[in-house]
């Protein structure tokens, strides 16, 4: 009688049960005992679940892959990389207090988008308060430039990887899924190896797909992502672009249709969110959205959760998000509703 199986698909009753134990108890002992295991929140209040209570957004775990959709210059790449840093933060902080599983640990964001260095100016724009234009135009004192070497020197400790081009590195190879697949396996066997907690993919359409049909390899692209998500049990963040049907709309804010060359986002996806900044679409003073918010300035930023597995979806909330330095200004926007609201 056959005891045992070849497939690594198929879980008898009792694997099972067995898997569902031990799964259930490292996820309780991880909360418990506050080990970055728990999960990654959004390290924003108000958006995030706290507590006993279930409202909000529930932590990624792994083997989640969560969906950011935006239209371009609203906010994805600033969004995950705040996000980024804060969790690569999160675990210095834990190792530093000797935790060794926290010391493993490591963050990787992959950019289709922009070059590692433009992306590390966001880095240090977020510490030293030097606007990422400014940094751009290469218009910083010599005090400030000395401050920036600094926050690199500090930079260089920070458990935050890129996969991407930049570094005057030259090279023919497309940086296509298989490539980013296998950049991780370097990272994770790198010296004595790493745990890597969580990796970014900016953004779902750079990606090289080889279908013939831009809806097809895109959306084929999306399942490989999850695949990667369930296979290695590591949960990944990735931007969405948006479709230009969203600009027509009253309220612009996307929904769970609204990937471009995609329909597979709810289906795929465990989490999505959506990003819009009102000043996108209005002048100052004028009013934005279902919500009658009225345009000020450029920091207004709208996040919408759309869907969450096993969690409570349909929510939004609204950010004073600063794009010069990569950074929440404070945890919400006051009094940004009509009073009659």
């Amino acid at each position: 009688m056959k005891t045992t199986t070849q497939s690594p698909f198929i879980f008898t009753p009792t694997e099972a049960g067995t898997v569902t134990e031990v799964y259930l108890k490292k996820r309780i002992d991880a909360v418990r005992s506050g080990e970055l295991a728990a999960g990654v929140p959004l390290y924003i209040r108000g958006i995030d679940a706290e507590g006993n209570n279930d409202d909000g957004f529930l932590p990624l775990v792994g083997g989640e892959l969560f969906s950011i959709l935006a239209r371009p210059g609203h906010g994805k790449t600033s969004f995950m990389m705040r996000l980024a840093r804060r969790r690569a933060r999160d675990i210095q902080e834990k190792a530093a207090t000797g935790s060794q599983d926290a010391a493993k640990r490591v963050v990787v964001y992959a950019t289709l988008e922009q070059t590692v260095e433009e992306l590390s100016t966001f880095h240090i724009a977020a510490e030293s308060k030097i606007s990422i234009t400014k940094m751009g135009r290469g218009l910083v004192t010599d005090g400030q430039w000395i401050e920036m070497e600094g926050i690199l020197a500090r930079r260089m400790s920070s458990p935050l990887w890129f996969i991407g081009y930049g570094g005057g590195r030259k090279t023919k190879a497309r940086m296509d899924l298989q490539a980013l697949e296998d950049a991780l396996d370097e990272i994770q066997n790198w010296n004595d190896g790493n745990i890597i907690d969580l990796v970014f993919v900016d953004y779902l359409q750079r990606i090289p797909y080889r279908d013939e049909s831009k809806v097809i390899g895109i959306s084929n692209n999306l399942d490989e992502l999850k695949r990667f998500c369930l296979s290695r049990g590591i949960p990944a963040i990735c931007g969405v672009q948006a479709g230009r049907d969203v600009d027509k709309r009253d309220d612009p804010t996307p929904l769970l249709e609204d990937g471009q060359w995609t329909s597979n986002i709810e289906q795929t996806s465990d989490k999505v969110a959506s990003i819009v900044r009102p000043c996108q679409y209005k002048a100052q003073g004028e009013t934005f959205g279902s919500e009658g918010v009225i345009v000020e300035g450029h920091n207004q930023m709208c996040v919408s959760v759309l869907k969450q597995k096993l969690g409570q979806a349909n929510f939004r909330k609204w950010l004073d998000f600063d794009p010069r330095f990569n950074e929440l200004a404070s945890n919400e926007l006051r009094n940004i509703l009509p009073e009659n609201d």
